[in-house]
């Protein structure tokens, strides 16, 4: 039986991808916001052993509304994709490669074919390990253009973000430690120029380590981003000082951090608390409980760079496409069920945004996720995802978007995939209302720990 048992794979954020699970079924409208909080849970939880993976596949999509339009067009296109969970740890480097990326043909005259997805490549030198280190990265994803329109080829733009920089950690006998790291990122979009920008941020840290898996330390960061494209080209800073307390234990991990920060706008200064936390506990063999929150500054930018590598390439709609800085309050749960032929799991989350520059952009948010599969045999699986957002914008008023899926993979030896999927989506908001059909057929090669990838993008 252990042989027949699906193998499923995690993200931070609260959305599982396995054979039946369509990152598709995720490019909703955000589903599951990226946190920054659970990100930090993975310094703290005991690593799980992840083998290397590689997909590629085929498929035809046909839509009654193929862009999401009041007016719909009908029609299909041809997609091909890749999906890899590579890692490779060694004494003095660190590689990864990650993502979920496809190619859509599109037969309509002036919609251009486009890449769709996230690709993550990291590379850490190690050259004193455990004390010294240098990490470079490489992402791809993609923005909306207008925050307001549907996820579309119509509206969608590509970025990338390269970031590097080293961190430094200096022990003080057996149980303190100081940490020093600088971190340089830029920020590239494909259309909207007024949007690249480029950022620094340094942080120190001094630590005391409680207990074997327990420590508090006290932060201090500071950030600077620069936009030099636009008419009207700024930056802003960004700085805080906090208490953070991590413990890690068998069955999940705690972090909590408490303090202020503040953003600085020119001659503006506005200050504020920054409160956040991450739990997650196991509960039994196979269920887990996460709750998150948080209250903080923070931009567009920082919520990408969170995104990146995330095997379900998570929704694109979730991060609004603007450069300015935002105050964001968060609070989000989850409850995970793993049995052996059955997977369960419901993610919450509650959020409100206020940016600094732009109140058109201001919202309150509620998301539901809800996802079930099961190992109906040896060969056959069946699962289905329901997803809502619901933001209600000051200016705009209220946007509701909502998806459903249904979806069934058929197993053709160890590395092959058959899968079938309808997925039913549709939008509440006036004048941009639509619904939307869409019917895909896949074919999918796998080798290696990731499964083949039945649903993708």
């Amino acid at each position: 039986m252990a042989t027949m048992r699906l193998k499923r794979y995690e993200t931070v954020i609260g959305c599982r991808v396995g054979l039946l699970i369509s990152a598709a079924c995720l490019l909703l409208a955000g589903a599951a916001r990226v946190s920054a909080q659970e990100e930090m849970l993975v310094g703290v939880e005991p690593k799980r052993d992840r083998p290397n993976g590689f997909g590629v596949w085929v498929s035809r999509i046909q839509s009654d509304n193929l862009f999401d339009q009041s007016v719909p067009i009908r029609g299909g296109y041809e997609s091909i994709g890749v999906v890899m969970d590579v890692k490779h740890d060694a004494k003095r480097v660190d590689l990864v490669a990650e993502g979920n990326l496809a190619y859509h043909h599109f037969a309509f005259a002036g919609v251009d074919d486009e890449p769709l997805g996230v690709v993550n490549l990291q590379a850490t030198l190690k050259p004193v390990p455990e004390r010294f280190t240098w990490t470079f990265q490489e992402g791809y994803g993609q923005d909306l253009l207008n925050a307001f329109g549907a996820n579309t080829p119509l509206n969608r733009e590509s970025y990338t973000l390269f970031t590097t920089g080293p961190q430094l950690r200096l022990p003080v006998g057996d149980r303190t430690f100081f940490t020093l790291g600088s971190t340089y990122q830029n920020r590239d979009f494909a259309d909207t120029d007024v949007r690249d920008s480029k950022s620094v941020q340094n942080e120190i840290g001094a630590y005391r380590k409680l207990s074997s898996i327990s420590t508090v330390g006290i932060v201090a960061t500071a950030s600077t981003v620069e936009f030099n494209a636009g008419p009207t080209p700024f930056k802003y800073d960004l700085s805080s000082e906090l208490v953070r307390y991590e413990k890690g234990f068998a069955s999940g991990g705690i972090v909590a951090q408490a303090g202020r920060n503040e953003i600085k706008i020119g001659s503006l200064a506005i200050d504020g608390p920054l409160v956040s936390l991450a739990w997650r506990r196991s509960v039994g063999r196979r269920s887990r409980f996460t709750i998150s929150a948080s209250h903080e500054f923070t931009d567009a930018g920082t919520l990408l760079n969170l995104r990146m590598g995330r095997i379900n390439a998570e929704a694109i709609q979730e991060i609004l496409p603007t450069p300015d800085p935002e105050e964001l309050k968060r609070v989000g749960a989850r409850f995970e069920l793993d049995g052996l032929r059955t997977y369960f799991s419901i993610g919450l989350t509650k959020m409100q945004e206020d940016y600094e520059n732009n109140s058109n952009l201001d919202n309150k948010a509620h998301d539901m996720q809800i996802t079930v599969e099961r190992q109906l045999s040896r060969r056959f699986v069946l699962g289905a995802n329901i997803g809502t957002l619901h933001r209600d914008f000051v200016v705009r008023g209220k946007v509701t978007d909502k998806i459903s899926t249904v979806k069934l993979d058929r197993k053709m030896g160890e590395n092959l995939l058959l899968s079938f999927r309808v997925e039913t989506a549709g939008r509440e908001a006036g004048a941009d209302a639509f619904d939307r059909l869409f019917y895909e057929i896949r074919f999918a090669y796998s080798r290696g720990g990731k499964p083949a990838p039945g649903g993708g993008l």
